[in-house]
């Protein structure tokens, strides 16, 4: 069976209004494995970070997408 070009997406709703508020792509069951595999090369470095530091990542991240809410709004 060949793949498809075509992205999937799974769109997000405001459960009070309905109204769409953004979509993200979703994965196909065929990809998983190598997205499984792809997370297992790096959470060895991860798990050796002291909790501190993994939070500064999580909050670096966490201002990324604030700062970038009115792009990935579009």
């Amino acid at each position: 069976m060949a793949a498809t070009t075509e992205a999937v997406t799974l769109t997000s709703l405001n459960p009070s209004t309905g109204a769409p508020l953004g979509a993200v792509p979703v994965t196909a069951p065929e990809d998983v494995q190598a997205v499984v595999d792809a997370v297992a090369q790096v959470q060895p470095i991860w798990s050796q970070l002291r909790l501190r530091d993994r939070a500064l990542y999580m909050l670096r991240a966490a201002q990324v997408l604030i700062d970038e809410a009115d792009e990935l709004r579009t």
